[in-house]
């Protein structure tokens, strides 16, 4: 599958440590068009900018996929793309793509 130009690949769920895929967390700050997925405890992090407001975000301590958030969810067409968006942090976070496409849209209903 190819999004904005990037390959995503569909690949099963890595074991993970302390970041586990039950630790999973999708908030949607409708009032600012914010999406934030976040993926264990929450921790200070640095952004990846991606195109279409979409970041991924690594643990500062040990540079460890942590979470994502969309700034612009809607304005950017996400809320058309749950599919391809939830691939996207679904490899980004090595977690089954089925439960992050489920969580975004329970955040987002």
């Amino acid at each position: 599958m190819t999004y904005c130009g990037f390959k995503v690949a569909m690949v099963p769920p890595m074991a993970m440590t302390n970041r586990g895929p039950s630790s999973l967390r999708v908030d949607y700050d409708r009032p600012v068009d914010v999406l934030r997925i976040v993926r264990g405890e929450f921790t200070d992090y640095e952004g990846d900018g991606m195109p279409n407001g979409l970041e991924l975000d690594y643990a500062v301590e040990d540079n460890s996929a942590c979470g994502a958030k969309v700034i612009g969810f809607e304005r950017n067409g996400w809320l058309d793309e749950i599919d391809a968006l939830a691939a996207l942090v679904a490899v980004h976070l090595s977690a089954d793509p089925k439960t992050v496409k489920q969580a975004i849209r329970r955040a987002v209903t």
